[in-house]
């Protein structure tokens, strides 16, 4: 599927939403443009300096949208990284998930390309690599959250994490059954995370030891 960035309703409400900013007062207008053509857009997110960036999902790429000039530039990944979930942090790097490579990238502010992250259920898996969904940063500590929509899990980035190359840097944490499929994330500041499932009951991460414990209901 190919999608235009159009400007108002679709980005930059969403864009003023992430951006804190209150609802305008007036009816907006909705201007679409020509370009970029993107391939199943997905994530969106605004980095600090007020810049769009778009997951072009089966492009795998990463573009960044200047509004209202309608200026762009692309970010090539690897073959078949399909980004889906994108997360901006205060210092302006830009978080995705790599559903297709079962990584979590980091593009820091000024490079050209990601860190990436990979995720210690790829060692186990079997009949298809685990897949990143969506995102979400605690504005407490700053640790980056994520779910793994193939795999019943939630996994978690210390703030200030860097790609190793033995090992790694992610932390997992099960929710139950394989098929729980958590697709959203939020985290709430007291080291609770709460996943979206996509056919069972919420549940959240509770402070504590760690890893946390689990609270909420499997079926």
């Amino acid at each position: 599927m190919q999608g235009r960035v159009g400007r108002a309703v679709p980005v930059l409400l969403a864009a003023a939403i992430l951006l804190g900013a209150a609802p305008p007062e007036r009816p907006l207008s909705v201007r679409e443009y020509a370009e970029p053509v993107l391939a199943f857009p997905n994530g969106i997110a605004v980095t600090p300096d007020g810049a769009v960036w778009i997951a072009s999902t089966f492009a795998d790429k990463l573009v960044r949208f200047e509004l209202p000039a309608g200026k762009y530039k692309e970010f090539p990944l690897a073959l078949r990284t399909h980004p889906i979930g994108l997360l901006a942090d205060p210092s302006g790097a830009l978080w995705f998930a790599a559903s297709g490579l079962g990584r979590v990238g980091r593009l820091d502010p000024g490079a050209e390309t990601p860190k990436e992250f990979g995720i210690p259920a790829m060692l186990t898996a079997r009949n298809a690599i685990p897949s990143p969904w969506l995102l979400a940063r605690d504005p407490k500590d700053g640790d980056i959250w994520f779910t793994v929509h193939s795999d019943g899990m939630v996994g978690r980035l210390a703030r200030g994490a860097e790609p190793v190359h033995r090992g790694f840097a992610v932390s997992e944490i099960k929710l139950g059954a394989a098929d729980l499929r958590p697709d959203g994330i939020a985290a709430d500041g007291a080291r609770r995370t709460n996943p979206s499932p996509h056919c069972r009951f919420p549940r959240a991460a509770v402070p504590g030891a760690w890893p946390p414990a689990l609270t909420g209901r499997s079926g």
